[in-house]
């Protein structure tokens, strides 16, 4: 299931997701999952793969709209392209753990 539908008070924190993420029983646990483990930059562009490491390209990392990450990726000129990705596709909440699904 998208981590968005089922996570409270969801941030960036560097290159970081925290979230606060409802288990199955109902409670809240505190959860995080570093996105070097499944973005890369791609010319430019964020896209899907493990252990990707983005963030050592990528600046201004932020939520443009829970669950859509923006930042700023250089293309293979250097120049910066402002990138988005949905992180409900790939990222679940597992009984109050984030988890990439691959």
């Amino acid at each position: 299931m998208a981590f968005s539908t089922t996570s409270k008070n969801c941030r960036i924190n560097g290159v970081t997701l925290e979230a606060e993420c409802r288990t199955l029983s109902g409670d809240w646990l505190n959860a995080s999952l570093d996105l070097n483990s499944c973005i890369v930059n791609i010319n430019g562009e964020m896209t899907w793969q493990s252990n990707g490491k983005f963030g050592e390209s990528a600046s201004d990392i932020k939520f443009d709209k829970v669950p859509i990450l923006a930042a700023s990726c250089p293309d293979k000129s250097g120049a910066l392209i402002n990138s988005t990705i949905n992180l409900d596709e790939r990222i679940a909440n597992n009984n109050g753990t984030l988890q990439f699904t691959g």
